[in-house]
Parts: C-alpha cells; structure tokens; sequence
C-alpha cells in the first residue's frame, strides 16, 4: 500500500503483477468491492493490477462538496502519469464506472478497454429519477445522524438484504464499518456530482473504445436501462448479466453466458484472437433470464469441466412506507 499526493489530493493505491496494466475503480461506499476480483490466482502474473482508493475512501484525501466526476477522471489519470502508464484497461463499478467513462471522453489515449459494472446513468434513463427519490428518502435518515442505519439501507436496496454474506465473507474483514465511516462521501459529494454529470447519449457515443458492459441479473432497475441504453449505443456492445454467489471469497463467482476471464471476456461464438487472462470462466446451458441456472464451468488451459450452479439473491421485502428502487417505470429509452 503506497500514498502519494496527485491532483491536489492524497491518493492511497496499489500496484502488482507485470503485463498490461488494468485500473480497477471502486464503486461508491463499498470502497473494497474489487478486492475479491484483484486477488483470485493468477490475475497478478498475467495484467499489472492498478486498485486505488478514491478521495472519500480509506487512506485517501477526504472528497471536497462540488467536486465533479472530471476530477475523480483527474486523479486516475495523474496516477499513471505517476505510474508511467501511457494507457491501460479500466475497470469501473457503479460510480467507479461513471469515472472510466469520464475517462474515456475527457482522455481517449489513456484507456484501452472499458469494463463498465452498472454505470450511474439514471439522467439518460426512465427509472433514474424513481431511484433519485429513493436515495433522496433515505438521506433523510443520514441527515438525522443515524449513518448505520443509512448505509444498510443503501446497501440492502442495491445489493439484497443478504448482502452482509458478501461484505461479510468476500470483502476484507470490517468492510461495513469501512462503509458506514465513509458514508459521507457518497451523501454529501458523490450524489451531487452524480446530479451534475453532464453525460449525454451524445458523448456516450462518442467513446470508440471496446466496451465490456456488465449488470447484476437481479439488479436495480436504473441499472438493467442503463446496460439496455449501453446496448443500443453501441454497435457491437458485450453485455452480460452475472449473478455473484454469496458467502466466503471461495464461493464468489461471475456467471456469464459468453467467456468471462476476471473481469474480461471473449465471446465463446469466436471473433478475433487475443490475449486474455482466464482464472476461470462459465457458459450457461439454461436460461440466463432464470432466477436459478444450471452453468457448465471450465477453467481454460487446465481441460477439466464441472456442473456448478449460480443463484441470484432472495427478493428484497420492504416496508410499505419507503419507496422501492426496485419497480420499473417501463418507459422507453432514449435514442
């Protein structure tokens, strides 16, 4: 673990493996959501592995109100300018994802390959402002001083109310309290910056680079339009759907229709050679849509092949007086 001041602002980061580099990004909250991908065997040997800690988060400068996803966008690029790394593939969850597609508008050059997991996109989405309210109905509870209370709130509604199996099993131990100490990020900087982010169809359309766009097979719905709107951007999209087992880090999967390689894919239907890194990878032989799917999993380069079977988490239950994220407005997407 290494600090440095980059942007004006302290940057907690880690660096390992040789390779070309990846640059994973961190959603907000859950600052360790990528440590169970950066740390399965044989990632290191293959990509040289970027995870940083975005202001607000763990060891880094504290996030200023009024910052803008530019400067999040900022302070990647000045830690490869810090690393020597001319470009690199990014890897971005939720408003990790809102900031490597910043990226790749404001500095094209600097990113290779875009793997997005669920994008902030509710502006360009019918859903988005159901789900601003919601947000909007639980900030009041932060505001009267009860971050545990909010944090589970927000965590529950975008993960399942199981999802203490996760943070409890997969992530680094203390990953809630970590969340619950950095919940005013996401409260008082992220939600604006996420309100101001003058991201347009436009601009999306702009991003030439390939785009692996990833969404949660039980996920909000602001997140299925997001990846639907990605779909119709781009003229030959790879999205898939996984679904994350629960429970300890050896029980943490991605399951995919198409070859999932830690992260990145390769189309199983073929397309032109290159160089992945495969720790293991899963093709479904039932229905992706089902809430339970038989998959046949293989781990390349190792010739064994194993049934395994991947389930998405129980239906949240809410209480009737808070408004669910979770309902569908049904509207068409824009073009």
């Amino acid at each position: 673990m290494e600090r440095e001041q980059l942007n004006g602002a302290d940057i907690e980061y880690d660096v390992r493996g040789s390779g070309e580099p990846v640059v994973f990004i961190h959603g907000a909250i859950l600052s360790d959501g990528f440590v169970p991908v950066i740390e399965q065997t044989g990632i290191a040997e293959n990509f040289q592995i970027v995870h940083y800690w975005r202001r607000g988060y763990a060891g880094s400068s504290r996030a200023l109100a009024g910052m803008m996803m530019q400067g999040w966008a900022g302070d990647c690029i000045a830690l490869l300018n810090h690393l020597g790394i001319a470009s690199a593939h990014v890897a971005g969850h939720s408003f990790g994802a809102g900031i490597a597609l910043q990226m790749a508008i404001d500095a094209p050059g600097r990113v290779r390959k875009l793997a997005l997991l669920e994008p902030p996109l509710g502006s360009l989405v019918p859903s988005g402002e159901q789900f601003t309210e919601w947000v909007a109905s639980v900030r009041e509870i932060y505001d009267s001083g009860d971050k545990t209370a909010a944090t589970d709130i927000i965590l529950a509604g975008a993960y399942g109310q199981e999802y203490r199996r996760f943070t409890d099993g997969a992530l680094p131990a203390g990953a809630f309290d970590r969340a619950v100490s950095d919940i005013d990020t996401f409260f008082q900087v992220e939600l604006g910056a996420m309100q101001r982010w003058n991201i347009t169809t436009e601009g999306l359309k702009d991003i030439r680079h390939p785009v692996l766009s990833m969404r949660g097979s039980d996920t909000l719905p602001v997140f299925f339009e997001g990846a639907d709107l990605l779909q119709q951007l781009y003229p030959a999209p790879e999205t898939l759907g996984f679904v994350p087992m629960l429970g300890t880090p050896t029980e943490t999967r991605i399951c995919s229709p198409t070859w999932l390689c830690g992260g990145w894919m390769k189309p199983s239907t073929g397309g032109t050679a290159e160089q992945w890194w495969c720790a293991s990878a899963w093709t479904a032989t039932g229905s992706p849509g089902a809430r339970t799917a038989r998959w046949s999993c293989r781990r390349p380069g190792r010739g064994a092949e194993f049934p395994g079977c991947c389930r998405s988490s129980a239906p949240l239950s809410r209480s009737a007086s808070a408004p669910s994220p979770r309902t569908s407005t049904n509207r068409p997407l824009p073009r």
